[in-house]
């Protein structure tokens, strides 16, 4: 049964930007695996809740970002920045789908492997979403979709000051959360998958931590 860490101890190679590959080891005897991404706007505060979460885990789960799987397609270190307009450069949506593409694979392997894996990246379209949900069936993992939704001007003072500290391997701005409001697609079939909605506000982590390991608890 999984357990939530007691403390706040230390992150001891989980929630790691880059998952490793297992190779052949052993998958840990354990908990079901779970896959869960994360969907919504840049902004939205997925990638600090999920390194939150995953710390607070006691089970083996690993976070593949997009943010730093894109840039290792094209030989970009993770905090070199590429301020490209929505849809274009590095953001075009030939790259995008090789990033998903590569992230979905890794993904396999690790659940293949026993473990659960957080795919921190927008998902912004429903085709990205039917694919994660494939990639957990056919390595007979659990799924979990959960989204983001932040009032505007909360999403707008956090991109500022991203910006401003350049910090992490987010290229997120403003000006991209329009253009992805734009091209978002609400999640349809809700009763074909778990789909947790999330303010990012009081709840939020215990909400996301309850899902999860409900999901683990399933048969293998």
């Amino acid at each position: 049964m999984v357990r939530v860490k007691k403390g706040k101890g230390k992150t001891k190679g989980k929630g790691r930007a880059k998952a490793k590959r297992p190779g052949k080891k052993a998958a840990p005897k354990g908990p079901r695996p779970v896959l869960i991404i994360t969907c919504g706007l840049t902004g939205t505060g997925k990638s600090t809740t999920m390194r939150k979460v995953t710390d607070m885990l006691d089970m083996p789960i690993e976070i593949i970002a997009s943010d730093v799987v894109r840039k290792e397609l094209i030989g970009l270190a993770p905090d070199e920045h590429r301020y490209e307009p929505f849809g274009k450069g590095i953001y075009s949506s030939d790259l995008t789908e090789r990033t998903y593409t590569e992230m979905f694979a890794r993904a396999a392997s690790l659940l293949q492997a026993g473990w659960s894996v957080v795919l921190d990246a927008c998902f912004i379209k429903d085709g990205q979403r039917r694919l994660a949900r494939r990639t957990a069936q056919e390595a007979g993992a659990s799924f979990l979709c959960i989204e983001f939704r932040v009032p505007e001007h909360i999403v707008r003072d956090r991109l500022g000051a991203r910006l401003q500290r350049g910090a992490g391997p987010s290229d997120g701005r403003w000006e991209i959360y329009l253009g992805q409001v734009k091209a978002f697609d609400p999640i349809k079939g809700k009763t074909e998958m778990e789909h947790l909605v999330v303010d990012g506000g009081t709840g939020t982590i215990d909400a996301i931590l309850g899902a999860i390991i409900r999901l683990s608890a399933g048969p293998h």
